[in-house]
């Protein structure tokens, strides 16, 4: 499986975001697993953390299966399922369904556009889907395509994904990176509500942040029922 653009004679970006877990942590049943179904992706996200080694572009489904279930023996039931972007996996409902028959639940990180097909949101929740992370960068379709390293077509099948995966009943939380270039003003999605500004970042609620010294929370406006 091969990914147009990609330049695998560049040397591997650093690894960012890794989290040291101490050699013979016990496994509760609040441990979740990293599951990572290889780096291919139909984005091209500049700023993306994926190393570019070849030989971690894609992992076979028989790989897969195998790790979920060493997963399985040691005690976890909840994963975290990620890549690259792990719904173009050819394997991928073969490797969720696994999970789902050996007791996991599992959390996803997705760029949402493949969720924006006829049902398969619901088939995923049905799965064992709690929740998805996903990559929304921008509410403007054409910054939202730049950042994603692709057509505008994209931000469209993202924002429809993020519909589809609300109507099934999955948690949504979304993941924003926004250069400091190219934020542009407010927004509201559903119960999101967030403002973009050049040189001070974004804000939207629920989220979560990859923060990169560009980007500061800006600003956060409380809507409806105020609780304490």
């Amino acid at each position: 499986m091969t990914s147009a653009g990609k330049d695998f004679s560049r040397p591997p970006a650093p690894r960012l975001f890794k989290k040291k877990v101490p050699d013979g942590e016990p496994v509760t049943p609040r441990s979740a697993a990293l599951f990572r179904f290889g780096e291919q992706c139909n984005n091209d996200c500049p700023m993306c953390s994926n190393t570019g080694e070849a030989s971690l572009f894609f992992h076979s489904t028989e790989k897969l299966l195998q790790r979920a279930d060493f997963l399985h023996r040691s005690g976890f039931r909840r994963a975290v399922v990620t890549g690259g972007e792990p719904t173009i996996h050819p394997g991928f409902w073969t490797v969720v369904e696994h999970l789902t028959a050996n007791g996991f639940t599992w959390d996803i990180n997705t760029h949402g556009r493949t969720f924006a097909k006829e049902g398969f949101a619901r088939r995923a929740a049905g799965q064992g889907l709690q929740r998805a992370i996903v990559s929304l960068h921008s509410h403007v379709p054409a910054t939202s395509a730049t950042i994603f390293g692709t057509r505008e077509n994209a931000h469209h099948e993202t924002v429809a994904g993020i519909d589809r995966l609300v109507e099934a009943d999955v948690d949504v939380t979304l993941n924003c990176v926004l250069p400091r270039a190219t934020g542009n003003g407010s927004f509201k999605h559903h119960d999101m509500i967030g403002y973009t500004s050049a040189g001070a970042g974004v804000c939207i609620v629920p989220a979560r942040f990859n923060c990169p010294p560009e980007i500061t929370l800006h600003h956060l406006h409380a809507s409806g029922d105020r609780r304490p």
